[in-house]
Formats: structure tokens, C-alpha cells, sequence
């Protein structure tokens, strides 16, 4: 501050500072990480900032090189305040005048120093009683956007499903969606990246500078295979529980129709104390594909928006924060050399075998209470639940 204080004395130049509210996000095994900052001036929002690093999951390392990166785009300002939670950070930058060459953050502590030249930065480390509204938002943003920006693997896999395979496509529409910040047109960020990539995909196909034509259709033997992939099993599942009750009964319920035979092959329930409705419904799905066996197309329909959302994409990364973490990775066992295609539909709504699974997870649900001695339903609400009931659980 000394060398702020002094130059403003000695001239009339009014001292320019930025407040710089910075974080990062890592989930915890995997090989990315990103950083992300808010520019203020005062009370005044000057932008966002942020990067991903898919070399080395290194923190540290990925908060460096956004700083440097605002130090190299901000050469007007001369003072920082750097708002950060993360302490080793923090004492880096503190420090950074008596960094020693042994200490493995010396190049990116040096090149801070370079951009940083005879400015100077203030850190603040919130903490419980310090740490305003500010602080706790670009965490959230740090969170959010780890979730909202794919890997570059994961986007390429994505591109290729949609058929965008021209040579340099997917590099150049990698480098759009960077260059515009991963935004909409309106300036916000997309809950779903795959909409963002059909938007700007639009961009690189049409229009006066269009770079690329139209997507090109698949081949012949490519449409001939989809036929083939008509599933093999279509499988029905349901899941119950009394989520408000200190013991949480609940039952989960699977029926798996062949469809080269049309007949019901298999017809299975689960019942346990302690359990969620959640967690009922993604065991009933994760019991009808560990059924199916290896190589066979499967097709699950459910009820809950929230196990499919759990089961839909085998490759994104699972958050320290995710509930139900076991019952992920082990769909992801039972699904591996399978093609399983889920899909959502209405509850209650006329399919038969939607409410033959809803019965017999109800019955499930019910056998949980007996085997335990707890209390059961009035026998009028069971005798209705049991009336619409036509299909049972198989020996086999």
C-alpha cells in the first residue's frame, strides 16, 4: 500500500483498484479443475472470469493462471484486492517475495511477480464472520460451472454421436463455445451445455460465413444397424417408501418383458427398512439391467425423473456433493456391454405394466412393515392397491 500511498502523493494520478473475488472447484479423484473470479469495482460488476485445466488437477496451479491472466488484461489498474478462501493460495501470494526455487509453485509464483510489476495486491482470507454475500457466490459459481462446462473427451464424444465428424468441426466449435464464455446470446450460462453446442453448431452451418454445410447423414449400413438395436428387453420399474416415517419402509419392483417372445420373463421385488423413495426407485432399476445379460439392448421405463437423471450419462464425473453415490457406480457395473436406453414416463397414466411395477413395489413396501412388525395401512387403502394388481412375482 506504501507505494500507492506515495505515488498518489506525488502526483495526480487517482489510484484504479479492482476487487477480485476468486475460487476454485475440483471433484475429488478427477484430472480437471477450474477457477473462477468476479471483478468488481467498488460495488460496481465488471465481468466474470474463468478457466478449466484438464492437465493437472491442480488448484493452485489453475488460480495462478486465471490471476496472471486478469493482471495481463487489467494493466490499467494498480491495486487488488484478492478476496480467496483458499489459505495456501492466499499465503503464495502473500509470500511471493520470498518464494525459494525448491518450492514447486516457483514458476507460476514468479510469472505473478512479472505481471504483477510495481502495482500492488491486498489478500483477504474470509472466514465465517468476514465473508459477505460475494464470497459465498463465487463458490457457487465455481460449483456450477465445473458441471455446466464439459471435458474436451466428453465433448468430442458428444459431437461424434451427432454425427459432426467433419475434419476441424469439433475444434472449432470447442473454440466458439470458449471465445463466447460457454454463454447464450443473452449473456447467461446454459443449464445444458449439449443446447448450447446445437445453438452454436447452428452458427458454424449457417448463414454468410458459414464454415461448414449441412449434417451430413450416416451411412447406409449405420441406419441398417440402428434397426438392429430394437431392444432386446423392455423392462418396468417402481420404487416405494414412507420417506415422513422413523422407519422408512420401502420396496422397489422390476418386470422384464422379452420382446422376441412378448412374455414376461422375469417379475422381481426388494424390500428394506431405512431406505428413500430415491433409492427404491434407482435399486429397481439397477436390479432389471443387471438382470439383462451382457451384449442385449434394453430399454427401462420409469417413473422417477430422478434416478434416470442418476443413471443417464456413464461418464460425468460424480460430486463430493451427489447423494447416492454407491447406487451410481453400481448401475454403472451392472450397465458396462450393455446398451440400456431410459425413458421417463407419466405415472399412473394407463400403461398396464407401469402400474403392475407401482402394485408390486406397494407390496414390497408392505412385506417390509410385516417382516418387522410395524404398523400397516388401512386394510381399505391395501384391498384397493391389491384389486389393480394382476401380475406376481416369478419363481425362477
Amino acid at each position: 500500500m506504501k507505494k500507492i500511498e506515495e505515488k498518489y502523493l506525488e502526483s495526480e494520478h487517482q489510484v484504479r483498484a479492482y476487487d477480485v473475488y476468486l475460487s476454485s472447484y475440483r471433484v475429488k479423484g478427477a484430472n480437471r479443475v477450474l477457477a473462477c473470479s468476479r471483478l468488481y469495482d467498488g460495488d460496481k460488476f465488471i465481468r466474470d472470469n474463468f478457466l478449466v485445466n484438464e492437465q493437472q488437477a491442480d488448484k493452485i496451479e489453475a488460480m495462478f493462471d486465471l490471476v496472471n491472466r486478469i493482471l495481463e488484461t487489467c494493466k490499467d489498474i494498480d491495486l487488488f484486492t484478492i478476496r480467496v478462501s483458499n489459505k495456501t493460495f492466499a499465503n503464495l501470494v502473500k509470500n511471493a517475495d520470498f518464494a525459494e526455487e525448491s518450492n514447486r509453485y516457483f514458476g507460476n509464483i514468479s510469472r505473478f511477480k512479472r505481471q504483477l510489476g510495481k502495482r500492488e495486491v491486498i489478500i483477504v482470507i474470509p472466514n465465517w464472520c468476514t465473508a459477505n454475500k460475494k464470497d459465498y457466490a463465487i463458490d457457487e459459481m465455481a460449483k456450477d460451472l465445473y458441471a455446466k462446462i464439459p471435458s474436451s473427451r466428453v465433448f468430442s464424444g458428444f459431437c461424434i454421436k451427432k454425427n459432426w465428424i467433419e475434419k476441424g468441426f469439433i475444434e472449432d466449435l470447442w473454440d466458439l463455445l470458449w471465445k463466447n464464455g460457454w454463454r447464450q446470446k443473452d449473456g447467461n450460462y446454459c443449464d445444458d451445455w449439449r443446447t448450447l453446442a446445437g445453438a452454436y453448431n447452428s452458427v458454424l452451418r449457417t448463414g454468410k460465413n458459414a464454415k461448414y454445410g449441412k449434417v451430413q447423414p450416416k451411412k447406409e449400413e449405420t441406419v441398417v444397424e440402428r434397426k438392429r438395436l430394437l431392444p432386446n428387453y423392455i423392462c418396468y420399474t417402481d420404487g416405494s417408501c414412507d420417506n415422513y416415517s422413523t422407519h422408512k419402509a420401502g420396496g422397489s419392483a422390476y418386470i422384464v418383458v422379452n420382446t422376441s417372445t412378448g412374455e414376461l420373463e422375469k417379475v422381481k421385488t426388494h424390500h428394506c427398512l431405512h431406505t428413500t423413495n430415491n433409492r427404491m426407485e434407482m435399486l429397481a432399476i439397477i436390479s432389471a439391467v443387471n438382470y439383462c445379460p451382457k451384449g442385449s439392448v434394453i430399454e427401462v421405463r420409469s417413473d422417477s425423473k430422478y434416478a434416470l437423471k442418476m443413471f443417464r450419462y456413464t461418464d460425468w464425473e460424480i460430486g463430493a456433493d451427489i447423494k447416492n453415490t454407491d447406487l451410481i457406480k453400481l448401475y454403472r457395473k451392472c450397465a458396462k456391454d450393455k446398451l440400456v436406453i431410459l425413458t421417463w414416463v407419466k405415472g399412473h397414466n394407463g400403461d398396464d405394466l407401469n402400474e403392475q411395477a407401482d402394485c408390486l413395489a406397494f407390496g414390497a413396501y408392505e412385506k417390509a412393515l410385516k417382516e418387522n412388525g410395524l404398523p400397516m395401512a388401512p386394510e381399505k387403502y391395501r384391498a384397493m392397491r391389491r384389486g389393480k394388481q394382476t401380475v406376481f412375482e416369478t419363481d425362477n
